[in-house]
């Protein structure tokens, strides 16, 4: 009996260190999406865009020789919001949290057997990726997010594809300041 006290203290005890010590930094996810959805996508709404169509996935990003290191460039970025988001990319994770985002435009989520079922000719492609999404502003991929140590501080990369040789990429810095994320920095970034 004393054996099996002992155990559920160490239990509960550790428990209790782990919950502490780190926070999940995925409850943070979908508030970053969010303001960085807000700031760069929202603002399409003027332009007659009615619906956000969305991966329904983080895109995977392995080191390729100077991928990540353009993050440095972005104010107050350090190398364990660098480090977290390139071990975040190496797998992809479920965005379907963001069908619960407060956005002005909708969000449409998509997998890539959808994606896949469309023509392999670009021209065809795009011509019938809009007439399934009419309105639409295009194909938008997202990474995963690294974080800081302190997990006030987060990066992450975004992708929107429109067409033949149309597209945007983007990576943005934000700041938590009590449970409000805040826009620090956000760079176009080529895309090939």
């Amino acid at each position: 009996m004393r054996r099996m006290l002992v155990l559920v203290s160490v239990a509960v005890a550790c428990a209790h260190r782990s919950e502490t010590a780190s926070p999940d930094l995925r409850s943070f996810d979908q508030a970053v999406y969010q303001t960085v959805l807000d700031s760069v996508v929202v603002p399409w709404a003027s332009s007659g865009i009615r619906q956000l169509v969305i991966r329904n996935r983080t895109s995977v990003h392995r080191q390729v020789a100077g991928s990540f290191e353009r993050f440095y460039r972005l104010p107050q970025v350090d190398s364990a919001a660098v480090r977290g988001l390139e071990a975040r990319s190496r797998e992809p994770h479920p965005l379907t949290g963001l069908r619960s985002l407060k956005l002005r435009i909708p969000i449409v989520l998509v997998d890539d057997q959808t994606l896949n079922a469309f023509p392999k000719d670009l021209d065809q492609y795009w011509s019938q990726f809009y007439q399934r999404y009419p309105g639409s502003s295009g194909l938008i991929s997202l990474s995963s997010i690294g974080y800081n140590s302190k997990s006030d501080f987060a990066i992450l990369m975004m992708y929107q594809e429109c067409g033949v040789m149309c597209g945007n990429g983007y990576i943005a810095a934000l700041r938590r300041v009590g449970e409000t994320w805040g826009i620090v920095a956000i760079e176009g970034t080529p895309v090939s």
